[in-house]
Parts: C-alpha cells; sequence; structure tokens
C-alpha cells in the first residue's frame, strides 16, 4: 500500500476512542468480522453499533457465545432469537 493512501487511514485510526473501538476498526479495514465483534462488545456505549454488525456480518451465534456473561446479552439474544425465528 502506498503511505501516501496509508497515512489518512491512520490517522482516523488514531481518533478512536477506546482501545478497543480502535481494534474494531482495524479489524474492520482488514475484514476480520468476529475479532472485530469481540473487540466492540468491550465497549458498552457501542452496543448499537455491535448489533449493526452482527446483523450485517451474520455472527448470531458467535455473539451468543461473546455476549455470554455481559450485562448486554438479553439484548444479544433478543435480536438472535429474532433472526433465528424467520
Amino acid at each position: 500500500m502506498d503511505p501516501r493512501e496509508f497515512l489518512p487511514v491512520l490517522e482516523s485510526l488514531q481518533s478512536k476512542s477506546p482501545e478497543y473501538y480502535r481494534r474494531f476498526h482495524i479489524d474492520l479495514y482488514v475484514e476480520d468480522y468476529l475479532s472485530a465483534l469481540k473487540n466492540i462488545c468491550q465497549v458498552d456505549e457501542k452496543i448499537d453499533e455491535c448489533i449493526a454488525h452482527i446483523k450485517q456480518h451474520n455472527l448470531y451465534s458467535q455473539a451468543l457465545l461473546i455476549f455470554q456473561k455481559s450485562p448486554n446479552y438479553t439484548v444479544v439474544f433478543y435480536i438472535s432469537f429474532k433472526h433465528f425465528k424467520q
């Protein structure tokens, strides 16, 4: 990758906070969607973005396992139930 192309990407990542949210965006960039889910689930205030990620990449089963001991488990369970019910 040309450094002129990479510099804007690097600058945009530096503005992402907290660290797990930055890692989420890096994983999206390299298309590692499961790892992205594992990182975004660590950022409670980004639950809406996390739910959108689960739906977009069909990660319902993985999300149920990842969120098993999370306070947001009921939200993930509900969206997964709606998906599997269809």
